[in-house]
């Protein structure tokens, strides 16, 4: 409760200061680049146009169909997403533009990194990624499951986690997985890299990403693997 009392007044406060600026800045525009950022808004009373740039597939009931109100278009990042709002506003209101990267500065970003002797794994050993935020919705317990009954079922494959709890907002998660690693006998077979900056470097050096969120708005990760020409296994 009082974690939500203070990001209730972190917001009012951000509503204020914005509010502020727009009367004094001359804009033409608000974008608002996120649901939180929706929130923030200083609308109606700036009396300006916003677009709403929709990236989460969090459950928007009761505040959804205000939120897209207040919103002069809605830009969704991927058909999910859109799906999800599409009964709350005009549909002419609604236009999905995809995330995207340059693919080509992507993969020039991937240099030779030997993942393996670092994890003290045997050369040519199959090695599966997951990279995420570590985040329950991101379901790292079903990669690991996934991961133990591949292991009994053929040969046997290595695993890292690339990823951090970024906000604080789940303490001892990480420490779960680390004990269901153990628990399921995959100590020795999967590593936790925590949060790194050579991502690219990471994904090149794999042989498969995995993504198992239960509800994914678009996963930016899948395209730069594909960029690498590398194989995405997803949940639908």
């Amino acid at each position: 409760p009082l974690a939500l009392w203070n990001a209730a007044a972190q917001r009012r406060h951000a509503a204020d200061e914005l509010l502020h600026l727009a009367r004094q800045g001359g804009f033409d525009l608000i974008h608002a680049n996120s649901l939180s950022a929706q929130l923030c808004a200083p609308l109606p009373k700036a009396g300006l146009p916003c677009v709403w740039h929709l990236r989460d597939l969090s459950p928007l009931w009761p505040l959804g169909r205000a939120l897209a109100r207040r919103a002069t278009a809605i830009i969704c990042i991927s058909q999910a997403v859109a799906d999800r709002v599409r009964r709350l506003v005009r549909p002419q209101a609604l236009h999905v533009v995809h995330n995207g990267i340059d693919a080509e500065a992507f993969a020039a970003r991937a240099k030779p990194l030997d993942l393996r002797a670092e994890a003290g794994w045997p050369q040519g050993c199959f090695v599966a990624a997951m990279i995420a935020q570590l985040v329950p919705w991101k379901r790292h317990e079903d990669f690991l499951a996934a991961l133990a009954c591949l292991n009994r079922r053929s040969q046997p494959a290595r695993a890292v986690i690339a990823g951090a709890d970024l906000f604080g907002d789940h303490p001892g998660l990480e420490q779960r997985l680390k004990t269901m690693t153990h628990s399921l006998g995959l100590a020795d077979r999967v590593r936790f890299l925590g949060l790194r900056r050579d991502i690219p470097s990471v994904l090149a050096a794999c042989d498969v990403l995995v993504i198992p969120s239960t509800a994914e708005p678009f996963g930016r990760v899948a395209i730069e693997a594909m960029s690498l020409g590398k194989p995405v296994v997803g949940t639908r």
